[in-house]
């Protein structure tokens, strides 16, 4: 039985030992720009590649975006393997013509939109899971309630053996929920935009993995048309 799956990404699985660890729950914090959809994105590619069932959680994009985001990477033809969950337009149902329902209609509906989310993740036994973002849940829940989704999300990997990406948005919240998060989460990556001399650097930092293997090194990466292209593991200085 495999202990990690594969990132999407060969240079960051060689860094952790081989990907990200089963049973997991590994949040992915960046800065506004640094591309943590496009590590998602590969994420979900790899597993459309192996035929493995992924569900990707959607709050900021529309179904069509997730997937065209999804094309500049993933090559195959079949997306069969894969079940959107489109947040965002369900949020502004009068301006998506897939649904009917007025304003009004659908606040009265009482929807949830993170009880919507635990009972889809449970629909399903899913390997890959991407929440994109938690930042959405963090601005509209309270912290106890966006702590107790989180437990739930590590309960479910650990009992289907599968892998949580959940992505967030750094700088925007009060300190004491994102570090509420970064402690429930079993591994944390950081993506940064630094200054190195008259241009911009993307980096990624390790915080901590459900593993022995925690990279000490910066890496640097770059977002191109193809997605992420990342060096080889080495200190930046």
């Amino acid at each position: 039985m495999k202990e990690v799956i594969s990132t999407g990404i060969q240079n960051l699985d060689v860094a952790l030992g081989g990907g990200y660890p089963l049973g997991s729950v590994i949040l992915m914090l960046e800065e506004p720009g640094a591309g943590a959809h496009v590590f998602a994105s590969h994420f979900v590619a790899e597993g459309l590649k192996n035929s493995d069932k992924v569900l990707y959680i959607s709050t900021d994009y529309t179904k069509d975006e997730v997937e065209n985001n999804l094309r500049e990477i993933y090559r195959g033809d079949s997306l069969e393997s894969l079940r959107i969950l489109d947040l965002f337009s369900h949020r502004y149902p009068h301006l998506f013509q897939e649904t009917k329902l007025t304003t009004r209609d659908f606040l009265r509906s009482g929807y949830d939109p993170m009880n919507y989310t635990r009972v889809e993740i449970e629909k399903d036994t899913y390997l890959r899971i991407v929440v994109n973002s938690i930042s959405y849940f963090a601005m509209n829940y309270s912290d106890k309630e966006v702590i107790e989704f989180i437990e739930f999300c590590s309960m479910i990997a650990r009992q289907n053996r599968s892998v949580f990406l959940l992505l967030m948005t750094t700088g925007m919240h009060d300190p004491k929920i994102e570090t509420a998060v970064k402690h429930e989460a079993d591994g944390i990556i950081e993506l940064k935009i630094e200054e190195m001399g008259n241009e911009l650097q993307r980096v990624i930092k390790f915080r901590k993995m459900p593993s022995n293997v925690v990279p000490k090194s910066i890496m640097r990466y770059d977002l191109t048309s193809e997605g992420v292209r990342m060096e080889t593991l080495r200190r930046v200085l």
